[in-house]
């Protein structure tokens, strides 16, 4: 392997892909938002289901007054908690349909750069925390040959030959039973053969982080065994130009092995010799907003009887105490109480 990756300032990931050595990547969300893709950010993603269920408490008082003011809760509620308040709130498991919002049927550069990289026979793995099935759609059309790496089974057999192999840490829409969310799930790590599969490749290839935000290093700093990276190969974790820096990356810079850069996605795949796939006539396809899609369905499976306004009240006013609004939260309980 060469040392170096930094030259005069700009990534130089050819270094290795000349040598003929692969890679691996660590991919988030935000290789899934570009157009047409336009899946949204974790955030954004969570802040709808909010507006529902802000929507749907409306209905139970006077005035349809929205008891949670949205420009606070960014403020006061970890995006990274917004999935616990809702399954341990009431929903329980018919929480989980509601992340198949989180698909789409058209993969974007980033999904197809993935793919012709993998084509070339350059990267290892690609370990995803999204759930979304657009790097399948990308490698699918593209006749690139991969291994899905999903339930424990997968785990147990998985290989390490020329084939690209997919871990989908947290699952995938096309089965409930493999997703993980909630901050209870995350507290518990990842599983023993998830770790271990993931170290193997750590082990052998330099890591590349893509789209990924590390918010889940909140849960614990190793929820992705990366030290067992840092101890034998390098990490270059790509940042967008101008976003703040996550503290565990601030925590991480000055590290033996760890390269911080700033650049675009489509930058960082240009240094890669991949040009972008689709023409702007595919790229801007016009597709209609995800909250234009979302929102109906979410208010659908929100509002049944098991929960409907009356339990989406009740989530608020947990929601309100602990943004320390109790008064208003006991204001909005007798209102309810009196109906």
């Amino acid at each position: 392997m060469k040392q170096g990756l930094l030259k005069g300032g700009v990534l130089m990931i050819n270094d290795y892909l000349d040598d003929k050595e692969k890679i691996v990547i660590i991919a988030g969300a935000g290789i899934s938002k570009d157009s047409p893709a336009n899946l949204p950010s974790w955030w954004d993603y969570n802040f709808l289901l909010l507006k529902t269920i802000n929507d749907l408490a409306a209905s139970e008082l006077p005035d349809h007054i929205q008891p949670l003011d949205q420009n606070k809760l960014e403020k006061y509620i970890p995006v990274v908690s917004v999935s616990d308040y809702i399954v341990r709130g009431a929903m329980g498991k018919s929480y989980f349909p509601l992340l198949r919002l989180l698909n789409s049927s058209q993969p974007n550069n980033n999904q197809y750069a993935l793919a012709q990289l993998a084509k070339k026979r350059k990267i290892a793995a690609i370990i995803t925390t999204n759930f979304d099935t657009l790097i399948e759609q990308a490698f699918d059309k593209l006749g690139v040959p991969y291994q899905l790496i999903l339930d424990d089974k997968d785990y147990q057999d998985i290989l390490l030959n020329d084939d690209c192999a997919l871990l989908k840490i947290h699952g995938s829409v096309t089965s409930d039973d493999t997703l993980i969310d909630t901050i209870t799930q995350k507290m518990k790590g990842l599983s023993c053969l998830k770790k271990e599969a993931i170290k193997r490749f750590f082990r052998k290839f330099p890591v590349f982080v893509l789209g990924f935000s590390g918010e889940d290093f909140r849960f614990d700093i190793d929820y992705i065994p990366i030290s067992e990276a840092l101890n034998y190969q390098s990490i270059t974790w790509i940042q967008h130009p101008g976003k703040s820096v996550n503290p565990f990356v601030e925590g991480m810079l000055g590290k033996k092995n760890f390269i911080l850069e700033e650049m675009k996605l489509c930058s960082f795949f240009e240094n890669v010799g991949i040009m972008p796939y689709l023409n702007e006539n595919e790229k801007d396809v016009d597709n209609p907003p995800f909250e234009e899609i979302a929102l109906p369905l979410m208010h659908q499976v929100m509002d049944n009887p098991s929960f409907g306004g009356k339990g989406c009240l009740g989530l608020c006013l947990r929601l309100l105490d602990d943004m320390g609004e109790r008064e208003k939260a006991i204001q909005y309980a007798d209102i309810m109480m009196e109906q």
